[in-house]
């Protein structure tokens, strides 16, 4: 009877942590807009690259939201190359990508602070495409 019930237990611990990392990975992403509401802290953020530059080993990105909101994401390129099978370039400018990272927010900067991304949740849709092939004509 005791071994029904922790086996019960862990059947229920497991069902409700596989439940936890699906909403906290596919859902829940903010907008770069709803940063304005936010805190500092971990976040889940989706938005449109609209530049980047590198710098050493670290990728900064600026993603914009709806509303053109604006927040600086910083990335090891170690981290991004992992995640899209090829490093930054301008092939990402106008991309969706979704992160999570911990936001630290800016009120004196343009825009609307600096994230520290700790995982890619949602690549660059492109990343996945093949190359076009070449043809001779």
């Amino acid at each position: 009877m005791k071994l029904r019930v922790i086996a019960l237990a862990i059947l229920l611990f497991i069902v409700v942590f596989i439940a936890a990392y699906i909403a906290s990975t596919s859902a829940g992403y903010l907008d770069v807009s709803d940063l304005k509401k936010s805190r500092e802290g971990t976040v889940n953020v989706i938005g449109v690259i609209h530049s980047y530059e590198i710098k050493d080993n670290t990728v900064k990105v600026v993603l914009e939201g709806r509303d053109n909101s604006k927040v600086t994401l910083k990335i090891d390129i170690t981290l991004f190359t992992a995640a899209h099978g090829k490093p930054p370039g301008q092939w990402i400018i106008g991309k969706t990508i979704g992160i999570r990272g911990y936001y630290k927010p800016s009120y004196t900067d343009e825009n609307l602070g600096i994230i520290e991304v700790n995982e890619i949740l949602s690549p660059c849709k492109d990343s996945y495409k093949s190359p076009h092939a070449k043809t001779t004509s």
